[in-house]
């Protein structure tokens, strides 16, 4: 039977733990004698690498500057080696059993690296997952629990909004409810990736207007998330400050759209073939920087134009592309982006800003404005409720199990593919 955890912490108390390259060394009394018994026993092996720890008397740590000079084992080692040395092996092999349990969780390594052993008492029993639903509301979400450090079992998740994670009220509360006490105190990154403007805009079809309305209504409760792409991969902000909530824009992001970009030569291009279906009375672009949409009644028509706005504008600047418009069946929108652009890219970019190797990011996704994710080579969810058109477009990567289609709609299969991937692949 494992001992509580504060009695480890007790036994361990009176060492201080080191990372070191080779040797086990004792600094005594007096003589400052080192011993080296790397070879004489594995036991005071610490982390699972080629690394061994330096254990010493709490106190006794050698000044940087002292040559550490190594002893035979003949009798001039001091009394205080023979009787120091096996307390010290003793302790280390007991820390070494207790990570080696405890480590198929959690990075022990980490662990002690980061948090000082005085200090383990006060922060090892601290919750970082608080009660968010009655955390503050900020205009985007709830404030998030302070993230917990990067480990192994980090991930960065890139999710859709629309269709993805609303939908269903006890599927997004389940979802907050296994990121805030999972996910984040391991050091896990959640990004929303959506095709909506950050808002508060003319529109009203925003970020910021979804959390308001949905808190509004007591429907929905949306956490703050570590960074927020909208626009469809036009724009990036950062939520640098858990406090305040208040986003911070990607300017290395900003700045390369931004060279890449003549808005009016767009909008003059597109504008006489606006049907205008959705929000007549409104312009639907002033909410958006980067990104020039407008609407038809048939795909005929979205397919034709977008071959004549692809021809008209310099393919190696602009993308354009057409998807339904889900909201309104039927209907399509056409939209133009800087080539750079997109929720691929950006994710891409967040991802390795964050420092993620692909194998580490997950995304999520219900509908063809989602496609785009199919060729990052990121693992993938899509949700039982995604639209045929993403369905058929990802059978290459289900069957070769880069994409899971969960047999649960809404958040319920972004939470079941993220506990899948983690049990598989993670």
């Amino acid at each position: 039977m494992m001992p509580p955890a504060k009695t480890i912490r007790r036994l361990l108390s009176n060492v201080s733990i080191l990372s070191c390259r080779a040797k086990f060394t004792s600094s005594c009394t007096q003589g400052r004698s080192t011993c080296d018994i790397s070879k004489a026993t594995s036991s005071c092996r610490f982390v699972h690498s080629a690394r061994v720890t330096r254990i010493y008397p709490r106190g006794q740590r050698p000044m940087a500057a002292e040559p550490l000079i190594e002893s035979s084992s003949s009798s001039s080692s001091s009394w205080a080696n023979r009787l120091f040395l096996p307390a010290t092996c003793a302790a280390a092999a007991v820390a070494t059993w207790y990570v080696n349990v405890v480590s198929n969780e959690h990075n022990a390594a980490a662990m002690y690296s980061t948090i000082p052993m005085e200090q383990e008492d006060e922060t090892d029993d601290t919750d970082i997952s608080v009660d968010w639903m009655n955390a503050r509301v900020t205009p985007f979400g709830r404030v998030r629990p302070m993230r917990g450090p990067r480990s192994p079992e980090s991930i960065l998740l890139l999710s859709d909004i629309d269709g993805t994670l609303t939908g269903a009220k006890q599927g997004l509360e389940e979802f907050n409810s296994h990121w805030l006490k999972d996910e984040a105190p391991q050091g896990s990154y959640l990004v929303y990736n959506t095709a909506r403007p950050r808002g508060p805009g003319p529109t009203k079809s925003g970020y910021c207007e979804l959390v308001e309305k949905h808190h509004n209504d007591n429907t929905l409760h949306f956490v703050v998330p570590d960074a927020l792409i909208v626009g469809e991969g036009t724009e990036i902000y950062w939520f640098d400050d858990l406090e305040e909530a208040t986003p911070r824009i990607d300017e290395e992001w900003d700045n390369m759209l931004q060279h890449c970009w003549d808005r009016q030569k767009v909008a003059a291009l597109l504008d006489p073939h606006d049907e205008r279906i959705w929000l007549p009375e409104l312009q639907i672009n002033d909410d958006n920087k980067y990104r020039y949409a407008i609407t038809v009644g048939s795909e005929e028509r979205a397919m034709r134009l977008t071959e004549l706005f692809q021809d008209t504008l310099d393919s190696n600047t602009y993308t354009v592309a057409y998807v339904p418009m889900t909201w309104m069946p039927g209907n399509f929108i056409i939209t133009v982006l800087p080539r750079i652009a997109g929720k691929s890219s950006a994710a891409r970019y967040v991802a390795r800003k964050l420092g993620f190797m692909h194998e580490s990011v997950l995304w999520a996704g219900d509908s063809e404005n989602d496609m785009p994710m199919l060729d990052t080579n990121m693992r993938g969810i899509l949700v039982s409720n995604a639209t045929p058109g993403i369905l058929d477009a990802s059978s290459d990567h289900v069957s070769t199990g880069v994409v899971h289609v969960a047999s649960s709609g809404h958040a319920h299969g972004v939470l079941e593919g993220l506990q899948r991937f983690r049990y598989l692949h993670l």
